[in-house]
């Protein structure tokens, strides 16, 4: 995983860019693309995994906000946020993306946690 967010921060930023033109934020977004945004948390879940396979990162962070708030979502969208994360640069906070995913039982993200601390030591160290 870390090494694809490597090569598709190019493809992020030219969607970033394209992202940023938009007016508002996830919801006008999605108005805009399809004419109507989800309800409820489940559904924003499933528009975020969208979002996230055609790699628009900030959108689908965004979307997972709406999911975070509800226990019935909040395991699964912790564990794309810290995706989202990596993806965007954002190390540390994927890294505690991570942990906090870890802490919820999401054994798979100890993968992805142990990688960011091994290729780069110095974080979590501030």
């Amino acid at each position: 995983h870390l090494r694809a967010a490597r090569r598709g921060r190019a493809r992020w930023a030219a969607r970033a860019r394209w992202a940023a033109r938009m007016e508002g934020g996830v919801k006008d977004v999605l108005v805009q693309r399809i004419g109507f945004h989800p309800q409820g948390p489940v559904a924003w879940l499933f528009a975020a995994r969208g979002l996230y396979k055609l790699e628009e990162w900030q959108l689908c962070s965004e979307a997972l906000t709406h999911c975070l708030r509800s226990q019935k979502t909040l395991k699964e969208a912790q564990h794309l946020l810290g995706f989202c994360l990596l993806h965007t640069g954002q190390k540390a906070a994927a890294a505690a993306a991570f942990l906090k995913s870890v802490k919820m039982a999401n054994e798979t993200d100890w993968q992805p946690l142990i990688e960011l601390h091994i290729d780069n030591p110095t974080l979590g160290n501030d």
